[in-house]
């Protein structure tokens, strides 16, 4: 305890209040390291160190000689003397140590606490522990000189052990304000600054002490009356601390060089960085575009340039308002305010490019800084145009498709009902006088079931399930035969101009069909042009590309053959041509038209294979593009002898199954008008029992395809085999996939469509059992 008090007897010992007080300014730098600044312990820790630091002020003013506590004379009233000095008293030193020192830990926790100033106050503590601990640091060196500080004076000197209490204080408290806070922070980091710092101080510093001290206690080696040991010393001294340096100096020399070579290569890096980011915003298909919150652009990518039509010096400045279509120029205002207030905005853009063509854009943006203080907005955009138009083209074909079911569906049940009014009409006819009454009314039921037909037949092919008998055909020879009847139907007041390619290669489809492909196209044509005009039948051999089938799907690329009609009639806006092949659609006026038109020339098309495309614009006129595949079929040379006599008189055996009990009459009566022996039945069991109870032969299946239980076709594989010699004849109002494929009928197969003529019926049949 006395080593404590005093390390020497001749220096005077620490005073009571002193003790306490580094005491307590110690034990509170202990707790504010260990317990969090904002709670309450800190703040009880802040307001002691406070009074510790009051009281330090309080003894500087008492040795001014104005008295305002006193205690340590109300403690100590006669203290022991050293001297002229009193023992037991505190130095005004130590009191103005006290000041700083207790101010310390005030400051740490305010900063601590209130957060906006706190490295300003964490400065200013470290700052006041490095004063303190400076004072100590004189005060200590005195005493290792053996010249202690104000010995000697009227003024009570520090102690040797208060000196070092205060050099570890304020060491401590410049710890505890941190690396972030002066002067620590001058020597923290891996910065050149702050390692040749760490370096050269404390070297200079240790250098300057041990030679103080050797000086003081080993007088001998810096001996002024031996000029040759005194140069040794000084000598060996520069060698030591030139020695060091140099060890310091190599090692932040490595250091620096070491960081040289990473700063390089992380340089490098980023150039190569900055290189791959700049050549993918060069050569990205994404348009990439930054402005500002005036909506100024202040950069843009090639492909943006390209895709909008302005070279990149002309946006460069532009406002982004520009480049917007007209009709939605007034919605900028909301997504730059979405931009403001959420960071982001995402969505659609419909942009005009220079040459007035409007584009679709989905967009991405945020808002960023330029790295300095102005925010601006970056973002990218994908132009979604061609997507937005293949969607509607999906969707538009997937209404076609289902339109067409419903379409077929209807045509069906009309046709078996149009079999039994257009076949008893056509027997009432056969039967009537020319000078009946009632010829002229049946007449008219016939003719309106005639048109109903061909309503149903429309319908059938829009839906695409008629029955096609393709054969090859040369496209040029379908025109060139139509050619007369195609002027006569235009009328005079329209052009006709026919440009028939040359070498045209062959398609295979049904000639009827085709026909009425280009019937329905030219009066199409016709209609569109009122006041005359020019009408162009085109046909040429094409090469549909990559490029061409992916703007245009379903098409696959490869030959084909193109049929076009064009007119100068008063063309179609964008909204019209999406619907013009959808049934009962027209631009016509009410009763002008039924709308089956193009569609059904839309189904006949895609039953073959081929594809329909329309361009127009308004007051320009329409072009109607048609692409049937190619076929290297050949084809066949028409018998042009002259048909013989027709005898359909026949008298075989003919089972008739029918689920409509109608038309399974009116077969009957038919088939029984020309001499036939007629088996009926209304569903397939029923069939194979008659078949098998029948004692004579059965010549003929004639069956619908579609029925109840057991279709036409599983029907004949079944009667075969009861009768092996038995053919079929199949009927029905629409396709069926037991007998046909894609709506074309399969090898070997007979059908009669549905309605069909008495006469039509009777000639079938009787083809069928002859093997035509």
């Amino acid at each position: 305890m006395p080593l404590l008090a005093s390390i020497r007897s001749s220096y005077i010992p620490m005073a009571p209040i002193t003790s306490i007080a580094f005491l307590c300014l110690g034990g509170l730098l202990l707790v504010h390291s260990m317990i969090p600044p904002q709670g309450g312990a800190g703040m009880f820790a802040a307001a002691l160190s406070a009074l510790v630091s009051a009281y330090g002020l309080i003894e500087l003013v008492e040795e001014t000689g104005i008295r305002v506590l006193s205690l340590e004379e109300w403690l100590f009233p006669n203290p022991p003397m050293m001297g002229a000095i009193p023992t037991g008293r505190m130095s005004p030193t130590t009191a103005a140590t006290l000041l700083l020192a207790g101010a310390v830990v005030p400051m740490l926790v305010l900063g601590a606490r209130i957060g906006r100033r706190r490295r300003f106050l964490g400065d200013l503590a470290g700052c006041l522990g490095m004063i303190v601990a400076a004072g100590g640091a004189v005060f200590v060196l005195g005493y290792l000189h053996g010249n202690p500080l104000l010995y000697g004076t009227a003024t009570i000197p520090m102690a040797a052990t208060t000196s070092l209490a205060v050099l570890m204080l304020g060491t401590g408290q410049v710890l505890a304000a941190g690396p972030d806070c002066f002067p620590l922070r001058l020597f923290a980091g891996p910065s050149a600054r702050a390692r040749l710092l760490r370096a050269f101080v404390t070297t200079t510093v240790g250098v300057v002490i041990a030679i103080d001290l050797l000086r003081v206690y080993a007088p001998w080696i810096f001996s002024e009356d031996d000029p040759f040991k005194s140069g040794v010393s000084i000598a060996a001294f520069a060698l030591v601390t030139g020695a060091l340096i140099a060890r310091v100096a190599l090692k932040i020399g490595d250091d620096m060089d070491r960081s040289e070579e990473v700063r390089k290569q992380a340089e490098d890096k980023l150039r190569e960085s900055e290189d791959r980011y700049r050549d993918l915003v060069e050569h990205s298909q994404d348009l990439i575009c930054t402005h500002d919150l005036d909506g100024r652009i202040l950069s843009v990518n090639p492909w943006a340039s390209k895709v909008l039509g302005y070279a990149p010096d002309e946006l460069l400045g532009m406002n982004f308002r520009v480049v917007l279509a007209p009709q939605v120029r007034d919605s900028f205002g909301k997504y730059m305010d979405e931009i403001k207030t959420h960071g982001t905005a995402q969505g659609l853009l419909l942009v005009q490019t220079r040459n007035g063509e409007q584009r679709i854009w989905e967009y991405k943006n945020s808002l960023r800084t330029d790295g300095v203080t102005n925010p601006v907005v970056r973002g990218m955009a994908q132009d979604i145009t061609e997507r937005r138009n293949l969607e509607q083209r999906l969707h538009q074909s997937q209404r076609i498709e289902a339109v067409g079911r419903l379409a077929g569906g209807i045509a069906h049940d009309f046709n078996n009902l149009l079999t039994v009014i257009n076949g008893y009409s056509e027997l009432l006819l056969d039967q009537m006088k020319e000078e009946s009454p009632l010829r002229k009314e049946v007449e008219e039921i016939k003719r309106a079931g005639d048109r109903a037909a061909t309503l149903t037949r429309q319908l059938l092919a829009f839906s695409r399930q008629q029955v096609l008998q393709p054969k090859v055909l040369d496209l040029n020879e379908v025109v060139s035969h139509m050619d007369m009847m195609l002027r006569r139907l235009i009328g005079e007041d329209v052009e006709f101009r026919t440009v028939l390619g040359t070498d045209l290669r062959s398609v295979k489809a049904d000639p009827g069909q085709i026909e009425q492909v280009v019937m329905n196209l030219v009066v199409n044509a016709r209609d569109a042009m009122p006041g005359g005009g020019k009408l162009t039948i085109e046909t040429s051999n094409v090469f549909l590309d990559e490029e061409y089938s992916h703007v245009h799907p379903p098409v696959q690329p490869g030959p084909y053959v193109m049929l076009a009609i064009s007119d100068t009639g008063v063309g179609m806006d964008e909204e019209t041509a999406s619907k013009i092949f959808e049934p009962f659609f027209t631009t016509k006026e009410r009763g002008k038209g039924t709308g089956l038109g193009l569609s059904t020339v839309y189904g006949i098309v895609k039953q073959s294979g081929g594809f329909i495309w329309v361009y127009s614009e308004p007051g320009k006129g329409s072009t109607f593009k048609v692409y049937f595949p190619r076929t290297e079929d050949r084809r066949e040379v028409p018998d042009k002898g002259d048909p013989p006599v027709e005898d359909l008189r026949g008298g075989k055996t003919v089972l008739v199954v029918e689920d409509e009990e109608s038309i399974r009459e009116l077969a009957i009566t038919i088939l029984g008008q020309y001499g036939y022996a007629v088996l009926s039945a209304g569903d397939g069991e029923e069939a194979l029992r008659i078949a098998g109870e029948h004692q004579g032969e059965v010549s003929l299946l004639l069956t619908d395809v579609v029925m109840p239980r057991m279709g036409g076709r599983e029907l004949y594989e079944r009667l075969r085999q009861l009768r092996p010699g038995i053919k079929v004849l199949y009927m029905s109002g629409y396709t069926d996939n037991a007998i046909v494929h894609q709506g074309v009928l399969d090898p070997g197969i007979a059908f009669l469509q549905k309605p069909c003529s008495p006469i039509s019926m009777v000639r079938k049949v009787k083809d069928v059992l002859e093997g035509k």
